[in-house]
């Protein structure tokens, strides 16, 4: 049909509710400046998004588009110098809330996590405390520190789409 499927083996899915995610401590502060995906130039969400699709894996892109239209308004991005160096993607419907995407590459290491405080924290403005919340793990250290800081309602294993790409440059 076109598409690539991807398992990654030792990723979860974790739900929990709005209400309950905590706001995780950063003892290096940020750098950079926080400004919603949907005010990004459209020039550089197109640099960012070939970056990230000519690295990933050759001739695919990933299958979250980076369409800002396509994330709740409460996603965020930080600018380091007028480039996305950080971001945090939310989407949601009747079902709840997910967080689709989270991309660190900031000079300062730390500065995804006060980005990820302040997006999370516009959801909680929006959405009632009891609004499901879904999210996945990356690795092994990121599963470690939501056990020990996220009260967890369930999990699931992550599978990872990509659609094939046909390039014509």
């Amino acid at each position: 049909m076109g598409f690539l499927v991807a398992v990654r083996g030792k990723d979860k899915g974790f739900v929990t509710r709005l209400g309950k995610f905590p706001r995780f401590k950063n003892p290096r502060g940020s750098q950079g400046t926080f400004v919603p995906l949907r005010e990004v130039e459209p020039g550089e969400l197109a640099r960012f998004a070939s970056v990230l699709n000519d690295g990933i894996i050759p001739d695919t892109a990933v299958a979250l588009p980076l369409r800002p239209e396509a994330y709740l308004p409460e996603s965020l991005v930080c600018l380091e110098e007028g480039k996305i160096r950080a971001l945090c993607l939310f989407s949601g419907d009747e079902s709840g809330l997910s967080i689709d995407w989270v991309y660190n590459n900031c000079s300062v290491s730390t500065t995804f996590i006060d980005l990820f405080n302040e997006a999370v924290s516009r959801l909680k403005k929006r959405f009632p405390p009891e609004t499901k919340l879904v999210f996945a793990s990356v690795n092994e250290g990121v599963e470690n520190i939501v056990e020990k800081q996220v009260p967890i309602e369930s999990r699931a294993e992550i599978y990872v789409g990509t659609y094939a790409l046909v390039r014509e440059d």
